[in-house]
């Protein structure tokens, strides 16, 4: 049967390939559920750095086999071919929380 899990205060790292760099804009963080509509009610904060973008969830209910998702602009800074590092989630306060997604590759032509 599918399970709902309530979570709270975890933290979303998403390191940059190095041919991105973060659009330092008051751009909010958008969270899409399966059904494409963009909320953010999970994110109580986001914070771009040079390399990352880390974001930081507030309570909020997660059905099994549901995915969060979240998006923020960057800009393509540089040609060539990059490892995209996979990101990572934890719980804050509950080490037996965590995700990390496999690295991937990215192509950027002139």
């Amino acid at each position: 049967s599918a399970v709902t899990r309530v979570v709270n205060d975890l933290v979303v790292e998403d390191l940059f390939a190095g041919c991105l760099e973060p659009v330092h804009r008051d751009v909010p963080v958008a969270a899409a559920g399966d059904s494409g509509n963009i909320s953010t009610d999970w994110v109580m904060r986001r914070d771009a750095r040079d390399d990352r973008m880390l974001a930081f969830s507030k309570r909020f209910t997660l059905e099994a086999g549901h995915e969060a998702r979240f998006a923020y602009p960057v800009r393509v800074v540089s040609a060539g071919s990059y490892i995209l590092p996979g990101p990572s989630v934890e719980g804050m306060y509950d080490p037996r929380l965590h995700a990390r997604r496999a690295p991937g590759r990215a192509v950027v032509h002139h």
